[in-house]
């Protein structure tokens, strides 16, 4: 027993201890901790614990609706954990740990959340890269029609069908050595 204590508990930094394994931001886990009516008396500890209300003012009673926690908002570093209403909190989230069924929906919220966030960065990533192509093809743009004028619009116009950054980009290092028209067609059709 003593040994299996050892393996699921930690103490962090700050000399907190922890489960190890378990997110505590994660929603789900935060709401089957402290979100459930088996939690209730631990999330009154925590709210009194870590708003240290007036004496008297604490709260008493919290009603706990079914719905998604807002992540941003879940637990502070500097929550007293000798509070026996947080030490039960964390009771509840070694049970939720060993429970098979409640770590995998756990598992699969964490891997949703961090699917999400992987697709915005990608989304974000590729749209930093279109919007450095386009202010190439209009930095090339420009460079030909106060170079060329309007003798250079066919050449413009197949400047915008170029996508590729790495393309856009050689042809701006190469672009400003051309002496002639035909010089910068042939480094734009290179």
């Amino acid at each position: 027993m003593e040994q299996r204590q050892h393996n699921i508990r930690e103490t962090s930094k700050s000399g907190l201890a922890t489960v190890k394994g378990i997110n505590r931001t994660n929603d789900y886990a935060f709401k089957r901790i402290l979100g459930s009516e088996e939690g209730k008396e631990a999330l009154l500890g925590f709210l009194n614990a870590v708003l240290n209300p007036p004496s008297g003012r604490e709260f008493t009673y919290v009603e706990l609706p079914d719905r998604e926690l807002d992540p941003a908002s879940l637990l502070e570093r500097g929550a007293r954990l000798e509070n026996p209403a947080i030490r039960k909190a964390l009771t509840i989230e070694e049970a939720f740990k060993r429970n098979e069924q409640e770590r995998r929906l756990y598992e699969l919220r964490e891997k949703a959340l961090r699917d999400e966030i992987s697709m915005m960065e990608g989304a974000m990533a590729e749209g930093k890269a279109e919007g450095k192509a386009e202010m190439a093809q209009e930095a090339i743009c420009q460079y030909l029609e106060a170079r060329f004028g309007k003798a250079s619009q066919g050449l413009q116009k197949k400047v915008k069908e170029y996508n590729s950054l790495e393309v856009l980009t050689k042809i701006m290092n190469k672009i400003y050595t051309a002496g002639s028209l035909e010089d910068a067609r042939a480094i734009i059709e290179a």
